[in-house]
């Protein structure tokens, strides 16, 4: 997909689509990652050059009657009003505004679609509305409404609105304009569509989506690039595929074969169906280049109607009808490879397991020495160390009590060079959580990219520019097929001198513990949220496998907690908002549970807050009625791991 970029301003999402975008190239964009992830919610606004194909059934009648005023008194063709591609990423993004030109090149007309619902291909899932806006033509003095080119909006982000609010307008929304069903088709007569084929001719969106489907199977998108060759496929090994396609030129020939009369040459063979996409424009119809499908009645006609056509003597398969030669090979369903594409960047979210960034530096001059490139990789780790320690003191980087990457192991990072001829490397860190942090503030995004000139002083500044930093993926798990065996190992040998909450650990934080029990204690965390937040820990390591409620010193753990609930709410007036997120992770193997005290105006909001949120990443929470009930649901998770919350209510 050309380059589709969302800009974040402030909580604003936008994004900005190239002008002749297209879609399906031979890389996945990371807009297509991140818009199919659960947690993506859409973006506010969406700005194009070009209408998305199908935008005008979502069009009121008078706008609709506008449109067809329009491509009478123009050159424009009915299938070309829209661009299939700008659709897809419509459908995609899930824009609240979408904001377009007008099409019309003299007046510019001004549209406003009707809202519309962003789910199509999932009825039961709710989803928020949207608008698409197409302004006219810059004008001075008093514009009339129908031609006018602003327009204003108070734009409410999706990340701040309410559920109510953010579902408003569903009910009377008309439907998702980005169908198959929707984008404009050449218009068919009886028995017979306009191309030539049996009624069914392909729209250029259905063209396009068999294609790219065909191509997914073959090897690879270049297979179906409209301007490069296309390798015949030796495919036919899926006793389901009854599909062939077919190509011809007309290099040498002004006669026009329509549909009916490959079908009339092919019907012996047990050929069905002829489709062959609308032309795109009239000059289209007399191109050079044409395709189309072939449909039979069984995979076993369509193979034995490659063999009675193929030249024994060449290889080459294909039939003459009148003057034109036509080229036949397998359609969607081949089994040709190319080999392997090339492997695009991974995205935060395909990164999820990783804790690792790729660096690279891109030079005029290739050679680098060893030494050079160890000291630029040395000058990206203590850059990285340090953006994480400003992240954690807000930018306070001459406070007397900043926590460094010597104090805090979760701040750590480490280098590896690995680079052949000394032209890249990789920066180690604590956690997936740490990298995200750094490749947020060194490149300015989340999946990296090149590495912001603010972020870089010293003397290698000049050095580094145009290096990059992007994800690493994680390292490769053994499987019972490798050679080696390896054993599964959680700690180290003596895992408490590595854990920040063992109190034999030299690196506990002595100094945060506020009391110390039995079988728990409390202490306050480095980055509280409030000035009473504290932790109840358990003293003992191996709770760390089964959660602090539900370990050895859940009964302590649970004393402790009421005690400070009851402080907060006679000492501070406050709620007590409780939580524990007990899954093992690298580095975090000692539980501990989260208690924060929060005004009365923030615990009416908290439940519906966390309701919604679990909503949008798809999950459920369960209720549960007595400890005992949730040492049940952990034991049936059989050592999954939990997360737990207690949620205060203004009653008590």
């Amino acid at each position: 997909m050309a380059d589709v970029t969302m800009i974040p301003q402030g909580n604003l999402v936008v994004a900005h689509v190239p002008s002749h975008v297209r879609i399906g190239g031979s890389k996945k964009h990371p807009l297509e990652t991140k818009s199919a992830h659960k947690a993506y919610m859409g973006c506010d606004v969406l700005l194009s050059s070009e209408w998305g194909q199908g935008i005008v059934k979502a069009f009121n009648a008078t706008d609709q009657s506008n449109c067809s005023a329009l491509l009478e008194n123009s050159n424009v063709p009915a299938n070309e009003l829209g661009s299939y591609d700008v659709a897809e990423i419509a459908a995609m993004c899930k824009p609240r505004y979408h904001v377009s030109p007008s099409v019309d090149e003299v007046n510019r007309l001004h549209f406003a679609a009707l809202p519309y619902l962003n789910s199509f291909n999932e009825p039961s899932r709710k989803c928020h509305i949207s608008r698409f806006i197409a302004l006219g033509k810059v004008q001075a003095g008093k514009v009339p409404k129908e031609k006018k080119f602003l327009h204003a909006v108070n734009i409410m982000t999706l990340t701040n609105l309410d559920q109510q609010s953010l579902y408003d307008g569903v009910a009377s929304a008309v439907a998702c304009p980005y169908t198959t069903d929707n984008y404009m088709v050449a218009s068919a007569a009886e028995g017979i569509s306009s191309n030539g084929g049996k009624a069914g001719g392909l729209s250029e969106a259905a063209a396009r989506s068999i294609m790219l489907e065909s191509a997914s199977s073959s090897g690879g998108p270049q297979d179906f690039r409209w301007s490069g060759k296309r390798k015949r496929q030796t495919g036919g090994d899926n006793p389901n595929n009854t599909t062939l396609h077919i190509s011809w030129r007309n290099k040498e020939s002004s006669e026009n074969i329509a549909g009916v009369d490959i079908l009339q040459k092919l019907a012996p063979y047990g050929c069905s169906k002829v489709r062959l996409p609308p032309p795109r424009s009239a000059a289209a119809d007399n191109s050079m280049n044409k395709f189309g499908f072939l449909e039979f009645e069984s995979h076993e006609k369509a193979k034995s109607c490659l063999v009675e056509f193929t030249d024994a003597s060449t290889g080459n398969c294909g039939m003459q009808v009148g003057a034109i030669f036509f080229h036949l090979n397998w359609g969607k369903g081949g089994t040709a490879s190319r080999g392997e594409t090339k492997k695009a960047r991974l995205t935060e979210v395909e990164a999820q397991d990783s804790s690792s960034l790729f660096f690279s530096i891109r030079r005029k001059t290739p050679e680098l020495t060893t030494d050079e490139f160890s000291t630029y990789l040395e000058y990206m780790r203590v850059i990285a160390e340090k953006g994480l320690e400003d992240a954690i003191l807000d930018g306070e980087s001459t406070s007397e009590t900043r926590i460094t990457a010597k104090d805090e192991p979760a701040l750590a990072v480490e280098k590896s060079e690995v680079g052949q001829q000394n032209s890249y490397g990789f920066l180690r860190f604590a956690s997936h959580a740490a990298a995200s942090m750094a490749v947020q503030v060194l490149t300015g995004s989340l999946d990296g990219g090149i590495l912001l000139p603010d972020n870089l002083e010293g003397p290698y500044k000049n050095d580094l520019s145009g290096a990059v930093l992007y994800w690493a993926p994680p390292p490769k798990k053994a499987t019972e097929k490798s050679s080696h065996k390896f054993h599964k190992k959680h700690f180290p040998s003596d895992s408490r001198k590595d854990c920040w909450f063992c109190l034999a650990s030299p690196t506990c934080e002595q100094h945060l513990i506020v009391t110390v029990r039995d079988t728990c204690y409390v202490a306050m965390p480095k980055g509280p949220l409030d000035d009473f937040h504290s932790l109840i820990i358990p003293v003992g390591h191996d709770d760390g496998k089964v959660g602090a409620l539900c370990g050895s010193s859940a009964g302590e753990v649970d004393e402790v907690k009421d005690q400070l609930r009851s402080f907060m709410r006679s000492k501070l007036n406050k709620e007590m908002f409780v939580f524990e997120r007990a899954f093992q992770t690298k580095g975090g193997y000692h539980s501990h549970v989260q208690c924060i005290p929060l005004h009365s105006d923030a615990v009416k909001d908290l439940y519906s807050t966390i309701m919604k949120m679990s909503s949008d990443l798809n999950f459920e929470f369960k209720a549960v009625e007595s400890d005992l009930g949730l040492r049940a649901i952990v034991t049936s998770s059989e050592g999954e791991g939990y997360f737990y919350a207690e949620i205060p209510t203004l009653s008590g």
